[in-house]
């Protein structure tokens, strides 16, 4: 469990927390963009 916790917590600082969306689509396709990329570059979590 404590790896999912660190991958959300991962999205939410990286991608969410930093970026200003201005309306409800845009959180949603940056985190799909985030997921695509992180699923193209697959490696080990650590």
């Amino acid at each position: 469990m404590k790896l999912v916790e660190r991958w959300f917590a991962e999205l939410a600082t990286k991608w969410l927390g930093c970026n200003a969306h201005r309306d409800v689509a845009e959180p949603i396709s940056t985190v799909q963009r985030w997921v695509t990329d992180w699923n193209d570059n697959r490696g080990a979590f650590v």
